[in-house]
């Protein structure tokens, strides 16, 4: 009887592995059905990512080409792609150099600065249906003043021949 319990008792042992071993095999068709699934939800996923990142390059370029569109030289740089293809917002203005490349305002020189500070304000006053006189500190500096659009212009010069306040009217 001790023999037979024994036997029985391996045989219901091996029995609870033979239940469990179906038991993990059902359950482990049931995840690879599932990873199939969840497979299927993430390309959809990513699919609605890529055409929501290619609107808003869309919106970006567009958006950049409206603004520029209403400078003559000055452009706007409002969007930097970052390293992991995202986009970073930014507002950045660039001035053409002599070669025709795009220099930044804080590296262009004076004269530059001063005409693309001019043109900015021109296109805002226009867009904003607002003439303001316009107050060019530093005048000496440049040359040539782009005034374009801007109804009065006052340029404040220093001159060491002018001991007291000059007022010239052009």
């Amino acid at each position: 009887i001790a023999e037979i319990r024994g036997e029985l008792q391996e045989l219901e042992r091996l029995c609870a592995k033979y239940e469990l071993r179906q038991a993990q095999t059902l359950r482990i068709s049931e995840l690879n059905s599932r990873e199939k699934e969840l497979a299927c939800q993430y390309e959809r996923q990513e699919q609605g990512m890529a055409l929501c990142e290619l609107f808003v390059r869309s919106k970006v370029a567009m958006l950049n080409s409206r603004i520029n569109n209403k400078f003559r030289h000055v452009s706007f740089i409002l969007f930097v792609e970052q390293i992991n293809g995202g986009l970073k917002e930014c507002c950045e203005v660039a001035i053409p150099a002599a070669d025709g490349s795009l220099i930044p305002f804080a590296f262009a020189n004076t004269a530059a600065r001063i005409n693309a500070g001019l043109e900015i304000i021109s296109v805002l006053s226009a867009h904003f249906g607002v003439s303001l006189p316009v107050v060019v500190d530093n005048a000496e500096s440049v040359t040539y003043l782009d005034g374009r659009g801007i109804e009065q212009l006052i340029r404040l010069i220093v001159s060491a021949g002018d001991e007291s306040l000059r007022l010239e009217v052009t």
